[in-house]
């Protein structure tokens, strides 16, 4: 349903700067790793807007730190549940 919005973010996206990733943190597009070649991609933006939430692969991500700790941040409980 976002599809038809995708280009539009994208030309939007393309006149903010921004630069790398202070902080680690794992992307919803890709399930790794964010890059700032990601960040810096304004189709980026509308690829995250658009396409599935790669939950399984970020978390997979993640859990190859052992004794890593997570918690869950948003309205509601619906992953701690």
């Amino acid at each position: 349903m976002m599809a038809p919005a995708m280009d539009e973010l994208t030309r939007l996206a393309g006149a903010v700067k921004v630069g790398a990733p202070k902080i680690p943190y794992v992307s919803n597009v890709t399930g790794t790793w964010i890059t700032a070649a990601d960040l810096q991609d304004p189709g980026y933006w509308a690829r995250h807007m658009a396409r599935p939430v790669r939950f399984a692969e970020g978390l997979a991500e993640l859990l190859r730190e052992p004794d890593r700790v997570m918690a869950e941040v948003g309205p509601g409980g619906t992953l701690a549940a």
